[in-house]
């Protein structure tokens, strides 16, 4: 695996906790610490939710170490540059688009013949299912955002920043 210390990420933010859930393939609370990180990171853990604004301006360093994680625990599976490579396979730009942002949603499995699951329905009984789908996490629920969590944000999104586009 990667070496964990060499990444360039925020100094003042703990990943280990989150690290070590997804090398347990625990993934609902690497979910949970997806979002806590981002909140801390963003400075909102207050709030318990991130604007526009804190999205746009994430700190690409640790957005990327999220992903990186992300994408080497899971062999590719999950991760927000995998999210970010099927939103714009769909044609997904910098503009919000509702029915790309839909299929998107279908796709990866947190919208099912147009009903939006609920985050207990991805993760009943706090375990996700086998049956997941390429791209279906982090969903990073908090914040009464609902599926989608951070990544929906109704113009811009998480999925459409440069930084996560090869």
């Amino acid at each position: 695996m990667m070496n964990f210390e060499r990444l360039n990420r925020n100094k003042n933010t703990d990943y280990r906790k989150f690290r070590n859930c997804l090398a347990n393939k625990n993934w609902y609370e690497a979910d949970q610490e997806t979002y806590q990180i981002m909140l801390k990171v963003a400075n909102r853990v207050v709030e318990d939710y991130l604007t526009e604004e804190d999205i746009n301006n994430f700190p690409t360093s640790d957005l990327m170490t999220i992903n990186k994680l992300w994408v080497d625990y899971s062999q590719g599976k999950y991760g927000f540059s995998v999210q970010a490579e099927i939103y714009r396979s769909l044609g997904g730009t910098r503009n919000y688009e509702e029915k790309i942002w839909e299929i998107f949603c279908e796709q990866v499995g947190w919208c099912q013949a147009g009903r939006w699951l609920f985050y207990s329905e991805i993760f009943p009984n706090k375990v996700l299912q086998n049956t997941t789908t390429k791209g279906h996490l982090p969903v990073c629920f908090g914040g009464g955002w609902g599926i989608g969590g951070v990544l929906g944000m109704g113009g811009e999104c998480l999925l459409s920043r440069q930084d996560l586009w090869k």
